[in-house]
């Protein structure tokens, strides 16, 4: 779902807090080794969506399917790239449309299990006499480039016929443009709370558009090497059974759940939970029902389809991917 920035862009917010750069350093030491040696490495985006994963481990649910994992921090998509083309790590953390680039540009990797979604945290917002997508053409439009934020700009636009090089994009950290957007200094912006709300709320503004209408576009996904998928099922259906079960506790206890998840995101408990309001982690029946075989009603085949012609047209993925090439079987239930 590429890193967001400060705290409005939770995805990076904790990379001083936490040295990532060094843990990663740390990490890559031992990785092969810990590849070779059977146990399941883990590269993980700094995103508050992959909070479950570390609460399966420190609930002993991946231990108790025989499962040792191992995470190792990560920053950005080329770096995720290289170490699954290594095979210095067995799955990696990523949104559905950076997904379909990397099988696209020959990463055999496939998604094996849907994390989360966003549910309303992003979307564009419009000034006065700017209510729809269509009324974006000619315009200015704040948006960060190569992250979710511009992925929904351009499924949007796919979706109204609109081509996306008769829309003036700003280059803007998302936080920047919705305070831009709240400034007037653009007549419309791609954004996420709390500045989504923020920009919702100045007088005549609109909200165009949001990922509570379509909870299918921003989605988050585990993406794992084909050859662990082929040659060890039994890892990757005991890290989908401890993700759900994770998901379970948070749903049952969810101030408990927020205690054990917050240490390793550098905040504390009350702003995690703010920090995952406007996400859903995903359970396995919304697994079943966005990962469907067939296309379907809140299904992603639509998204899958939709990202083929954006980035076919950007140039960012050299040949389309199909469905039945990016989704693994187990992720499909055969």
């Amino acid at each position: 779902m590429s890193i967001r920035s400060a705290l409005a862009n939770p995805r990076s917010i904790l990379v001083g807090a936490l040295l990532v750069g060094a843990a990663a350093i740390l990490g890559r030491a031992w990785m092969k080794s810990e590849t070779q040696a059977g146990a399941c490495v883990l590269g993980v985006d700094i995103w508050v969506g992959f909070g479950p994963l570390y609460l399966a481990e420190e609930l002993g649910y991946f231990r108790e399917d025989g499962l040792d994992v191992r995470f190792v921090t990560m920053k950005g998509t080329p770096e995720m790239r290289a170490a699954l083309a290594a095979r210095e790590v067995d799955a990696v953390t990523t949104s559905l449309d950076t997904a379909l680039r990397n099988r696209s540009s020959g990463t055999a990797a496939r998604v094996a299990l849907a994390l989360d979604r966003s549910t309303g945290a992003d979307g564009v917002v419009g000034a006065a006499g700017v209510t729809t997508v269509g009324e974006l053409r000619g315009r200015d439009v704040a948006v960060q480039l190569g992250t979710p934020s511009e992925f929904l700009l351009r499924v949007l636009l796919d979706r109204a016929g609109v081509p996306a090089a008769e829309v003036h994009m700003i280059p803007m950290d998302s936080a920047d443009a919705g305070a831009a957007f709240v400034a007037g200094k653009v007549p419309a912006a791609v954004t996420w709370e709390p500045w989504l709300s923020k920009a919702a709320a100045v007088p005549g503004a609109t909200m165009i558009a949001s990922t509570a209408e379509d909870r299918s576009v921003i989605v988050d996904v585990l993406l794992v090497r084909d050859d662990v998928l082929d040659q060890h099922p039994e890892r990757v259906a005991a890290l989908r059974q401890g993700w759900f079960r994770a998901v379970a506790y948070t749903r049952d206890h969810p101030e408990d759940a927020a205690k054990r998840m917050s240490p390793h995101f550098g905040v504390d408990a009350a702003t995690f939970t703010d920090m995952i309001s406007g996400l859903e982690y995903l359970d396995a029946d919304a697994n079943q029902t966005l990962l469907a075989a067939a296309p379907g009603p809140g299904s992603v085949h639509g998204v899958i389809e939709a990202a083929n012609r954006i980035f076919q047209a950007t140039g960012d993925a050299p040949k389309r991917v199909e469905a039945s090439e990016l989704l693994a079987p187990i992720a499909l239930g055969h």
